[in-house]
């Protein structure tokens, strides 16, 4: 009986979990999803900075949050939203802003930048950052002091609570075209410069563009997030970026800026006492 019963009671209401797995979960669970849920702050961060008339496509757990932002709350009614993220050649060749809510690969035509945690596809090269961010002007050279035809135009940091992510955009320009790949290391310091969290990203853009598909004088906004541990002693904490390259036989060359420094210092941060 005690087998028996909890199967009585899920087949009793097995059409209602039908649907749920049909059609998603009732709106209650689309508002818990979106409030509680860092994923639902991340993506409605770059909702209201979308062009007008943007497609944006989403799988379901981006889209869901989406939806409820759009249907309930009444925010950018001018959007279309697509699901599934993989019906992209469906609207490639409309004449309207095309961008996506989650890494998806795409093919070489497209130029790509961030908007917020959103990738947006350009079918020409962006010439300017978004005026939220803070400007900032770092040429990259070589070690040998030339200049490597790339430089940091600005940042945007938002903080978030003890332990969880802290979004950084980072601008960049390509005074031209570039010859080779560079990947970007988000580095995290104590006051004593002692590296203390990093990550490291292939490609700008989420992994997307690499740096050889630039055009001369193209602007990307490329978008990052830093872990902050639930243990990290209080503090300040600076925050800073290395760009480099792998080189054969497995070495490193990194890019500095003209002072000779590798880290690019971008800003500081503070941990407050749990």
């Amino acid at each position: 009986v005690a087998l028996l019963f909890p199967l009585g009671l899920g087949w009793q209401h097995y059409g209602d979990r039908k649907l749920e797995a049909e059609m998603g979960e009732p709106l209650g669970l689309w508002r818990t999803a979106l409030k509680s849920g860092e994923m639902g702050e991340r993506l409605a961060s770059g909702f209201d900075d979308l062009p007008p008339q943007t497609i944006l496509l989403a799988d379901w757990e981006q889209i869901t949050p989406l939806w409820y932002l759009q249907q309930v709350e009444g925010v950018r009614p001018d959007i279309t939203l697509v699901y599934p993220i993989e019906r992209l050649s469906e609207f490639a060749a409309q004449d309207r802003p095309l961008c996506l809510a989650r890494h998806y690969p795409v093919d070489e035509r497209w130029h790509l930048t961030n908007v917020d945690a959103l990738v947006c596809l350009q079918r020409n090269p962006a010439q300017t950052l978004s005026a939220r961010m803070t400007p900032q002007d770092t040429t990259l050279v070589t070690q040998a002091k030339r200049t490597f035809g790339w430089r940091g135009r600005g940042s945007r940091i938002r903080r978030s609570a003890p332990g969880g992510d802290v979004t950084v955009m980072l601008g960049w320009e390509a005074l031209r075209a570039l010859e080779h790949d560079y990947s970007i290391s988000l580095r995290l310091l104590d006051e004593a410069w002692q590296e203390v969290w990093k990550q490291d990203q292939q490609h700008p853009v989420m992994g997307l563009y690499a740096t050889s598909r630039w055009a001369a004088g193209e602007v990307v906004q490329d978008w990052h997030e830093i872990t902050v541990a639930r243990d990290l002693p209080p503090g300040v904490y600076l925050w800073g970026v290395v760009v480099y390259r792998a080189t054969p036989p497995g070495d490193f060359e990194n890019l500095r800026d003209t002072a000779g420094n590798i880290v690019i210092y971008g800003g500081s941060l503070q941990v407050l006492p749990r």
